[in-house]
C-alpha cells in the first residue's frame, strides 16, 4: 500500500463504529474503533447535568427575578447569569433566593469570587451558596486598614443602600457540591 497524506485519503461518508483508528496506550501503538471512542465520550458526558432556575434578587425595592443557568459536572457546580439581574437597592445586603436543591452543597457554604454591581459600579465580591438552604449570599470585598493589611475581607452588609445593585451579565460562580 502506498503512503498517502490524510487529505489525500477518501473521505468517510457515514461512520458505523467499526472504523479502526490508531491510538497510543501506555506508550504502545494500538488500534481502536470509532465505537470505543464514542463510548468513552458518553461515559465522560453522562455525569453532566444542565438546567435553569429563576432566582429572586433580595435587597431591592421591587421583585426582581432572572434566569440562572447551572451546569453540574460530577461534584462541581457552576451557576451563570447570562443577563444582568439588578434592581434599585433598599438595603446594604443582597442575596438570591429560590436556589433549587440540585445546586445546593451537601455541607458547608462554599464561596467563590465573582463580579457584582453596587450603586451601578462593577466590583469584586463573592457568592456563598448555602448548604441545605435555598439562597446565595452575596458579599463585597472590603478595604483592609491598619499596618500591613494582608488578605481579603468580605462583608455581606457593604452594598450601597441606594442605586442599582445586583448581578452583572456574565456573572458566574463555581463550587463543590460536597
Amino acid at each position: 500500500m502506498a503512503t498517502s497524506t490524510i487529505p489525500m485519503l477518501t473521505q468517510a461518508i457515514a461512520l458505523s463504529g467499526s472504523e479502526q483508528l490508531e491510538a497510543v496506550q501506555a506508550g504502545t501503538s494500538v488500534r481502536v474503533t470509532a465505537a470505543q471512542i464514542a463510548s468513552l465520550v458518553q461515559v465522560a458526558t453522562a455525569n453532566i447535568v444542565e438546567g435553569v432556575f429563576i432566582a429572586t434578587l433580595t435587597g431591592v425595592t421591587t421583585t426582581v427575578t432572572g434566569p440562572i443557568n447551572y451546569t453540574i459536572a460530577g461534584n462541581i457546580c457552576t451557576l451563570t447569569a447570562t443577563t444582568a439581574i439588578q434592581g434599585t437597592s433598599n438595603t446594604s445586603t443582597l442575596s438570591l433566593a429560590g436556589v433549587p436543591a440540585i445546586v445546593q452543597p451537601k455541607t458547608g457554604n462554599p464561596t467563590d469570587f465573582c463580579l457584582l454591581t453596587s450603586n451601578g459600579v462593577s466590583l469584586v465580591g463573592a457568592a456563598s451558596v448555602a448548604a441545605g438552604g435555598n439562597s446565595v449570599i452575596l458579599y463585597l470585598q472590603q478595604t483592609l486598614t491598619g499596618t500591613n493589611p494582608v488578605g481579603v475581607a468580605l462583608s455581606a452588609t457593604s452594598f450601597s443602600p441606594t442605586g442599582i445593585n445586583g448581578l452583572p451579565a456574565g456573572w458566574s460562580v463555581t463550587y463543590p457540591l460536597n
